[in-house]
C-alpha cells in the first residue's frame, strides 16, 4: 500500500494553481494507491480559490484521496463549503470519521483510515467541528490496523496516548519551522517536529515538513516535501 502525503499547501496569496499543479504531478508520478492531504490546504474562501484548487481533480489513486482540516481551513470561515467543494473534485474529507480501505480482491483484508478535525474548529466553536477522537473511531476494532490523519503533532500525541490501537498517525502543521529562528520555537512547541517517530513497539507518527510554505515565500534550514509512505503487511 503506497500512500502519498501532501500537507500545508496554503493555497492563497503566495501559492497558486501552477504550484499545486506541480505537487499533483509529482504525487501522480509516485503511483500512489491512496493520497492523504493533512490540513492547511487553503487560506481563503472557496469563492477566491475555486480555480486554483482544480488540479486536485487530476489525482486518481485506486483507493481514493482523503483530506482532514487544519487550523487554516477554520481561519477562512468557509470550511463547510470547502468540504462540499472538494468532494466535487474527488477529495473526501474525513470529518471526525473513518472508512475501511479494503483490498480490491480479498474483501476481508482491510485497514481503517481515520480522520479528525483540527482543534481550531472547537476553539472557534465552528458547528460540530473539533478534535473528536472517540467519534472518529466509532465502529473500529483493534483486530485491523488503524491509520489516523490528524493535522497537528499534538493531536497525534493525544491520539496515541489514548491507547486506542492506532498504528500510524500522519500529521503536518510544523513546516519544519520554515525559517530560522522560528525553527527553535516550533521545535520546542510541538511533541513531534518533522519526520518519523516511534511512539511504541507497534505505533508511529510521521510529521510532514509541508509541501509549500505559509506567508513569506521562502524557507531557511527546512525542506518542503511530498512524502511516499509504503505500508507492508505483518
Amino acid at each position: 500500500m503506497r500512500i502519498v502525503q501532501i500537507s500545508d499547501i496554503h493555497l492563497g496569496p503566495t501559492v497558486g494553481k501552477s504550484q499545486l499543479q506541480r505537487a499533483v504531478e509529482l504525487t501522480n508520478s509516485l503511483n500512489p494507491d491512496l493520497v492523504s492531504i493533512t490540513g492547511d490546504l487553503v487560506d481563503a474562501p472557496v469563492s477566491y480559490l475555486s480555480e486554483a484548487v482544480l488540479p486536485l481533480n487530476q489525482l486518481n489513486p485506486q483507493y481514493g484521496t482523503y483530506f482532514v482540516t487544519g487550523n487554516h481551513e477554520y481561519y477562512t470561515g468557509d470550511v463547510d463549503a470547502w468540504i462540499v467543494y472538494l468532494k466535487t473534485l474527488g477529495v473526501k474529507c474525513l470529518h471526525n470519521e473513518n472508512i475501511k480501505i479494503r483490498h480490491q480482491v480479498q474483501d476481508k483484508d482491510f485497514f481503517y483510515l481515520v480522520g479528525t478535525d483540527d482543534v481550531q474548529g472547537e476553539t472557534f466553536k465552528y458547528g460540530d467541528h473539533g478534535f473528536k477522537l472517540d467519534k472518529a473511531l466509532e465502529g473500529t476494532d483493534q483486530k485491523h490496523a488503524i491509520i489516523l490523519l490528524a493535522h497537528r503533532p499534538s493531536a497525534a500525541y493525544s491520539a496515541l496516548s489514548a491507547d486506542k490501537g492506532i498504528k500510524l498517525v500522519l500529521s503536518g502543521h510544523t513546516h519544519g519551522g520554515q525559517l530560522f529562528p522560528a525553527i527553535v520555537w516550533v521545535y520546542f512547541l510541538n511533541p513531534y517536529f518533522i519526520g518519523l517517530y516511534q511512539y511504541s513497539a507497534t505505533s508511529y507518527v510521521y510529521v510532514s515538513s509541508g509541501t509549500f510554505y505559509w506567508g513569506i515565500p521562502m524557507r531557511m534550514f527546512s525542506t518542503p516535501e511530498v512524502t511516499l509512505i509504503t505500508l507492508h503487511s505483518a
